[in-house]
């Protein structure tokens, strides 16, 4: 007959969620979390995440009574390589997904519309036609329309400046009222490009110019290009929300190596049971420990209620002894 089954053991008595959120895996779920809400904020919001993802990296883990300040780095690191892969996949995805966009601007009565590039995603090596239309109710003496380029890769940015033709043939017209077309067409290899158009407007001596905003396209890169490219942006990003963790969490050290120097000891315990609270890094210890699990503070034997307590330094074969009231009163007799 087996004997160990009669045997109680409060282990026994654990449901499988409670044993869940003491295991290892409960750990590496909640830093997921973490790291997802991060993302989200990140894609969102952007400026917001600054400040939302270290509060909620540092807010989580001491919610559930973490205080090791290894465990914290280390979750830190996790949830920052983490994020940099979730956020560069959100934001991939939604570049490569995103429709084309017409670019305009308007100076007075001058005016661009209608610009874009067609096609707007296609192979690398074709070619492409950029064009934009200009407008301008008054005489106009001489308008240069320009194309500006930027070419980005993963660590620099090209910017290359074009002068595109009319589909006036002639200045026999100067009147742009109804219209006219500016074309160019270039043989692009692959890259990330962005894009806008510059017009320079001369009448009577006054000049006007009109810039539209940047445009994307076309879409001719893979996504792995596109992937590296992001990547880089999104590490500068993420780095100071991860300095401003490391910030916090180099606080919080502080605060429990100046509660350490002036003695850990430990109090009795809120739960009750008859157990005691550590009050070097305040996890919750037997009545009859000497030491504490955590943080390795050696507890002494006393009368008094509150019980100085010997901290052992790793590294060291020196022990620094806190004096208790008890001592104290020896002392002076």
């Amino acid at each position: 007959m087996d004997l160990s089954a009669l045997v109680y053991s409060p282990e026994k008595e654990e449901t499988p969620l409670k044993r869940f959120l003491k295991s290892k895996w409960f750990r590496v779920l909640y830093v997921f979390l973490i790291a997802l809400a991060s993302s989200v904020v990140t894609v969102g919001t952007g400026c917001l995440a600054t400040f939302f993802m270290p509060l909620l990296m540092f807010a989580v883990p001491y919610y559930l009574k973490e205080r090791n300040i290894k465990r914290y780095l280390i979750n830190g690191v996790a949830v920052f390589l983490i994020s940099l892969v979730l956020v560069n996949l959100f934001y991939t995805a939604m570049t490569l997904a995103s429709p084309e966009q017409e670019l305009s601007a308007q100076s007075g009565n001058t005016r661009l519309d209608h610009g874009m590039v067609d096609p707007y995603a296609g192979p690398a090596g074709s070619s492409y036609n950029y064009s934009v239309v200009y407008v301008n109710t008054d005489p106009v003496d001489r308008s240069d329309v320009w194309l500006t380029m930027r070419i980005f890769d993963a660590i620099t940015t090209k910017t290359s400046t074009f002068n595109i033709s009319s589909n006036i043939s002639s200045a026999a017209s100067n009147l742009a009222s109804d219209g006219w077309t500016y074309y160019m067409d270039l043989v692009l290899t692959e890259g990330i490009y962005f894009y806008s158009f510059t017009a320079n407007t001369t009448y009577n001596v006054i000049k006007t110019e009109v810039s539209t905003p940047l445009g994307f396209g076309p879409i001719n890169a893979s996504w792995t290009t596109f992937s590296s490219v992001i990547a880089l942006a999104i590490l500068v990003q993420l780095l100071f929300p991860f300095t401003l963790y490391l910030i916090i969490v180099g606080m919080y050290w502080w605060a429990g190596k100046a509660r350490t120097m002036r003695g850990p000891a430990r109090v009795p315990s809120d739960a009750g049971g008859g157990g005691f609270e550590c009050t070097n890094c305040g996890s919750e210890v037997s009545a009859s420990a000497t030491r504490c699990h955590r943080c390795g503070a050696i507890f002494e034997d006393e009368e008094e209620p509150v019980v100085r307590a010997k901290k052992v330094e790793k590294g060291r074969g020196t022990e620094t002894e806190g004096k208790s009231a008890a001592t104290k009163k020896e002392g002076r007799k």
